[in-house]
């Protein structure tokens, strides 16, 4: 067999190859022969290194560097975007070579000289070798550049942590955990939040100081600015949406110019928020009737022997010792207990099951709206109403859902009566009129928002056009409101003008609506794209340093 010297001298084609890659692609002829032996009869000895001794990791190197580290980060992710050509180039060259390599694996085919692409590819290699090729390797990277390590190391974790995350179980439960640390300490995602921050506070803070300098408060200044972007083209996820948000926006950012500008009626709203509350009265009424219905395919008959103890035992419950502590009626106790004896009498598969006996509990609670509560007739009504209620509780659980919702759609209907004076049929105009206006406000007047809270489910149920209508009545005073009138300094009087700050809020929403989904649209995908430019850089202006541009 020729040694390596021989085989070196014989085919000089195979300089570009290293001892080592030319012995290994020899080797593959012979796979009979181990590599140990095979390296013995050509001749080939492999080279080893003494093991340099550990240094310890430098921590105040670590500290002092990351300003500096930070510097180049800067410098790294800027770099592609102000030298595209050199680039382009480089991740192209890169391409190639990585294919170049790929057809090299059989170098006894494919034996032409090694390319400028090729040495690219090495370069990227011994670049990422020298940063993380070992332990020692890596502790030198996070003393020059601790900054730059961090962002590699996240993208890493977010990477694994986003697939590990798919996976069922503690495994996908981890990979959440890992994906969600390594954004919170992602060096791009960091400042990014820092700044997301500020622009957060100065818009918060913005509406918040307008709306005290014009005693309107500062829900009516954001009605406005987002009045303004609505008079826009509101994008959807497909045309067919878009052109139905943009009707709706543009409605409702009309509706605002006519209330700031004094062109609007204030029965209007009155009128959005009374059609909004029908609309929530048809819904409960749906939904109960919806699951009604699903219950009437439950024909189990229910025992009415649950009804009569609950009569007894409310009954037992107004007496002590045979004297009756709690004067309940006679009139009302025989008309409920007559009501339950005419409906015991019906015919059981029909009235006596979940749906039917409803029915029973329904004619119950009307008795019930007769009398004031904490009242012995009420008291004695409502306990046997609630008797009837848990019977079909336990015959059927679904009953009990179908109730709860009721019932807190009821709650919400009743507090909006009584905190807005909405109803189907609003008697007192004015009062209602006055709490409407009111709503753009947070203060004592208002609950502290809670007003504005209930007016949101009107809002959800039809009446979208309500708060741009309340919003821009608030803001159509020329003069100062509120305690701002005290303030006579002629310098901020236009500042202090609801009018002016509402005309200036809504044109500045119009002004920011084209650059609000490209912001979007920046914000979501700055972190993804620094991390990619990042890494860019980094190959193209190592490639530049070696002269590995010029092909």
């Amino acid at each position: 067999m020729m040694k390596l010297f021989e085989i070196r001298n014989k085919y000089p084609q195979y300089t570009h190859l290293s001892d080592q890659q030319l012995a290994d692609a020899l080797h593959k002829k012979y796979p009979q022969l181990s590599k140990t032996d095979f390296y013995k009869r050509i001749g080939f000895k492999v080279a080893t290194q003494k093991p340099t001794a550990s240094k310890p990791l430098d921590l105040k190197k670590v500290v002092t560097n990351i300003p500096e580290s930070a510097v180049q980060l800067g410098k790294d992710i800027v770099y592609p975007i102000m030298n595209p050509v050199q680039t382009g180039k480089a991740i192209g060259g890169l391409g190639q070579g990585m294919f170049q390599k790929f057809l090299r694996k059989d170098p006894f085919t494919y034996n032409k000289p090694v390319s400028q692409q090729e040495k690219m590819v090495d370069a990227v290699k011994n670049m990422y070798g020298e940063r993380y090729g070992d332990w020692e390797k890596t502790k030198r990277t996070l003393e020059k550049d601790p900054v730059g390590l961090l962002l590699d190391a996240t993208t890493l974790l977010t990477a694994g942590g986003a697939a590990a995350s798919r996976l069922p179980g503690i495994a996908g439960k981890i990979g959440s955990k890992v994906q969600s640390v390594a954004r919170k300490v992602d060096p791009i995602n960091v400042p990014l939040k820092a700044v997301g921050g500020v622009v957060k506070a100065t818009r918060a803070a913005t509406p918040a100081i307008l709306g005290l300098y014009t005693g309107t408060g500062t829900d009516a200044v954001k009605e406005a600015v987002k009045a303004g972007r609505e008079s826009t083209i509101n994008f959807g996820r497909g045309i067919k949406q878009t052109i139905k948000l943009t009707k709706e926006g543009r409605a409702r950012a009309d509706t605002f110019l006519k209330f700031l500008r004094g062109r609007g009626d204030l029965t209007e709203p009155l009128e959005m928020a009374q059609n909004a509350f029908k609309n929530l009265v048809k819904g409960r009424g749906s939904t109960y009737k919806k699951g009604m219905d699903e219950l009437s395919g439950n024909q189990k008959v229910i025992p009415f022997s649950m009804i009569d103890d609950a009569v007894e035992k409310v009954s037992r419950e107004v007496k002590f010792k045979g004297e009756e502590f709690r004067k309940v009626p006679t009139e009302v106790v025989d008309e409920v207990k007559e009501t339950v004896a005419r409906w015991k009498a019906l015919d059981p598969a029909e009235f006596h099951t979940a749906e039917g006996l409803d029915k029973l509990k329904i004619s119950i609670g009307d008795i019930l709206t007769k009398h004031q509560p904490d009242t012995p007739a009420y008291f004695f009504t409502k306990q046997v109403y609630d008797g009837i209620k848990n019977s079909i509780n336990k015959a059927d659980p679904r009953y009990a859902r179908i109730m709860e919702d009721y019932t807190e759609a009821t709650k919400a209907l009743n507090q909006i009566k009584k905190s807005l004076s909405i109803g189907a049929e609003t008697t007192n105009i004015d009062s209602a009129i006055r709490k409407l206006t009111s709503l753009m406000r947070n203060n004592v007047s208002t609950n502290f928002g809670y007003r504005k809270l209930l007016a949101e489910k009107l809002v959800e149920a039809g009446a979208d056009r309500l708060f741009p209508a309340v919003a821009g009545a608030a803001l159509s005073p020329v003069a100062p409101t509120g305690i701002s009138r005290a303030d006579l300094n002629p310098a901020t009087l236009m500042l202090r003008s609801p009018r002016v700050t509402g005309e200036g809020a809504y044109y500045l929403g119009k002004a920011s609506a084209p650059f609000v989904p490209f912001a979007k649209g920046v914000a979501k995908g700055a972190v993804p794209t620094g991390r990619g430019l990042l890494q860019t850089g980094r190959i193209a202006q190592e490639a530049e340093r070696l002269g590995l541009l010029d092909f």
